[in-house]
């Protein structure tokens, strides 16, 4: 049996399901540590057996955390107004440098400039806004910290901005917390409050003296957590925020070069953005073959230096970024450079070596 519908109906039902599926990312989730379902999360990553769950809307920002111990914080740090490099500017643009909880040896140091950070567990909550001074400004802690008073957020209660629940076993590995924070109390002055356009995230739950559960997953694992020591040099870009429009938080995993830091050979490494700022530092490529790159985004090189050496792979980006430092292609057969957006040079130094540089963009190139 055939069935027939009337044209209007279809078309209805078309832009409905259009509507439904652009609109999917801007959710608003019932917060109360029962996990509502890919309808209200609808982007996911596991990291070591726990899940990462995180959307917003216009007004609120949301997460739920599964199977990791409710009684050990989670640490989500975001960039609410990025700048270029991620690391650049000065701390009036965030902190390059965490805070030393949890008998952490040294507080890690993070891949951008950070302007906020969310610190929760089943027992305690507080806010962190950058102080403009490289450091972090509290804004007060306690059970009503996701809050920020008023509101009596106690582990359990679903009263709409703080829920745990340990699902009966006690602070096991199966345990449950989900909160909402308005985009006003995150950010205060920060964009006015209001949803930010774009922003950049990482987190991890951490202990005493180490982290687990890290997004994204290539982020330092283990113990002594110690600035520069401990890989925390990947992050997630949420290029759009805008209702139908908005990014995967965990499709754009960038990747920012520590500071300080020299790697005299580096293998092959697919990202979104990729940051080289690091003064008097280098980049050096793994000779031969197996070593390609794969940038989706940008590549920034805004101080430092990066040689592709005798690399046989190519480097393909996006847009190619330099502001300063040294790029210098291979001296090898292979080691190429695509570029499939635009290239800019407004400083530094760009070496071709005899390679080929493939230009494949709809405006001028600038050299």
């Amino acid at each position: 049996m055939k069935l027939f519908l009337p044209k209007q109906l279809l078309t209805f039902i078309g832009l409905l399901l259009c509507s439904i599926a652009a609109n999917a990312q801007f959710t608003t989730p019932t917060i109360d540590a029962a996990f509502d379902g890919a309808g209200n999360y609808p982007n996911t990553l596991n990291s070591g057996g726990t899940n990462w769950y995180l959307t917003w809307n216009n007004t609120d920002l949301s997460v739920c955390i599964t199977n990791a111990n409710q009684s050990e914080p989670v640490s989500i740090f975001l960039d609410v107004d990025p700048i270029v490099p991620v690391n650049g500017g000065t701390n009036a643009d965030g902190s390059l440098v965490g805070i030393a909880y949890d008998g952490y040896t040294g507080p890690p140091n993070l891949p951008f400039r950070a302007d906020v950070l969310i610190y929760a567990h089943n027992g305690y909550r507080e806010l962190f806004r950058r102080n403009g001074a490289g450091g972090w400004t509290s804004l007060g802690g306690g059970n009503d910290g996701i809050c920020g008073g008023g509101t009596n957020d106690y582990t359990g209660n679903a009263n709409g901005q703080y829920s745990s629940n340990d699902n009966g076993n006690g602070n096991g590995g199966d345990d449950r917390r989900e909160f909402k924070i308005s985009w006003a109390r995150l950010q205060g002055a920060i964009n006015g409050g209001a949803r930010p356009a774009a922003f950049n995230w990482f987190g991890y739950i951490s202990y005493n003296n180490g982290m687990y559960a890290q997004v994204p997953t290539e982020n330092y694992n283990g113990n002594n957590v110690n600035g520069n020591n401990n890989g925390l040099v990947r992050y997630f870009t949420v290029s759009n925020t805008g209702n139908g429009t908005s990014t995967n938080p965990f499709g754009q995993n960038s990747y920012t070069h520590p500071i300080g830091v020299t790697a005299a050979t580096f293998g092959a490494i697919s990202v979104y953005d990729f940051t080289l700022n690091s003064p008097a530092q280098s980049i050096t490529r793994t000779t031969g073959a197996g070593g390609a790159w794969t940038i989706t985004g940008n590549l920034v090189l805004a101080n430092g230096t990066l040689s592709s050496g005798s690399s046989t792979n190519t480097i393909s980006t996006n847009n190619l970024d330099i502001r300063g430092g040294t790029l210098s292609l291979s001296s090898a057969v292979g080691g190429d450079l695509n570029v499939a957006g635009n290239f800019a040079k407004t400083s530094g130094t760009f070496t071709c070596n005899g390679r080929q540089v493939n230009f494949n963009g709809t405006g001028n190139q600038t050299y």
